[in-house]
């Protein structure tokens, strides 16, 4: 063997094991479409430089996978898309019981269809009660608000009939209800407020005053 195909043969060899230990670490640590542009770059130069080393050709079928991988690895995800935090939604607060909530007072009266429109325009959703502390948390949020008008608020809460189960916005089943509901015996009360003392079923046609929960 000649000592310069040995030597190519080497510095290919190496230059394998450079690429697929950089695959490995990029794997990992490329987090950003930068830094895979970044290694896809290295990748094709890498791979060029082997080529040029020696008069080695590359085939079409090696060309064909190096081609794939750079395309691989430049192609954006929708996971690198920037995670917002609270402090991105102009009114919302970020609690550590209530998550990123805020509370819109009392206007004109509204539906409840009014009030989830209200708050899916701030990219939210009518606040889920988890717990009876998190019922009594936003009761005494509301209460600094405005002490002075009875305090009913819309939150998630629906069914489809008066015998079905109360639901969240995603068909899932409550995760907190009190031991009662009131009104909750009527067939068009399908719809859940809560108000001072509990929660309430109204009908989706009911108009209240009301102050609205919402959460991102």
């Amino acid at each position: 063997m000649k000592p310069n195909t040995k030597r190519r043969e080497y510095f290919i060899k190496y230059q394998i094991i450079f690429l697929l230990t950089s695959s490995l670490v990029f794997n990992v640590t490329a987090v950003s479409t930068n830094n895979r542009i970044l290694f896809g770059t290295l990748l094709a130069g890498s791979a060029l430089v082997t080529s040029l080393y020696g008069d080695y050709n590359l085939s079409e079928l090696e060309l064909t996978l190096l081609t794939t991988a750079v395309l691989f690895l430049i192609f954006p995800r929708p996971s690198e898309s920037a995670v917002k935090s609270c402090t991105d939604y102009p009114g919302y607060t970020d609690d550590p019981l209530l998550g990123c909530y805020r509370i819109y007072l009392p206007g004109e009266p509204l539906f409840y269809a009014d009030a989830v429109k209200l708050c899916a325009g701030d990219g939210g959703r009518l606040v889920l009660i988890n717990s009876e502390a998190e019922a009594q948390a936003f009761r005494e949020k509301i209460k600094e608000k405005d002490n002075s008008v009875r305090h009913n608020a819309f939150i998630q809460g629906t069914r489809t009939s008066k015998d079905a189960p109360w639901t969240d916005d995603k068909g899932n089943p409550l995760p907190y209800l009190p031991a009662s509901v009131v009104i909750n015996d009527e067939a068009s009360s399908t719809k859940l407020i809560m108000y001072p003392l509990g929660f309430s079923a109204i009908s989706e046609m009911t108009e209240l005053r009301a102050f609205v929960l919402c959460e991102i």
